[in-house]
């Protein structure tokens, strides 16, 4: 397997279990999370459904690291996902800087970080196993 290809893998890993972790923790404890972070406008019925979407991330992170180049779509949701939450987060700590609690800054990063490794590990057509393989049938074709 090519290294971009072995990156990629670590990130798709590493995004797995830490989208695996909140995802248990807002479906299990949900009102006890949004005391330790100090989140004032606490609605459970949409806190449950962010720890329903964390866990399908965490899904398809995890089937996407048996081949990334496999499972571009997956890497592609997950760059749009973290770029606009990252946006998102962004927007509410820049307007409303005075009522947003401090874990927002760890939401901000942490977004931002995955959607800069997810495109920066993003897994290319030269560096594909099958690529090469379907470009060798083609050529032995034109060849006979």
């Amino acid at each position: 397997m090519p290294a971009r290809n072995r990156y990629a893998q670590y990130v798709l890993w590493l995004h797995a279990v830490v989208s695996g972790v909140f995802a248990i923790l807002l479906l299990v404890s949900a009102g006890r999370l949004s005391v330790w972070v100090d989140w004032l406008w606490f609605d459970p019925t949409m806190t449950k459904m962010l720890g329903a979407a964390l866990l399908a991330l965490c899904t398809g992170s995890l089937l996407a690291t048996r081949d990334p180049f496999k499972y571009r779509v997956v890497i592609q949701m997950e760059i749009v996902y973290t770029a606009a939450t990252a946006v998102a987060v962004l927007y509410r700590l820049l307007r409303f800087s005075s009522t947003t609690p401090d874990f927002t800054w760890a939401v901000f990063v942490s977004c931002a970080i995955f959607c800069l490794l997810f495109s920066v590990t993003y897994p290319s057509a030269a560096s594909s196993g099958d690529e090469a393989a379907a470009a060798s049938v083609t050529t032995a074709q034109r060849v006979e």
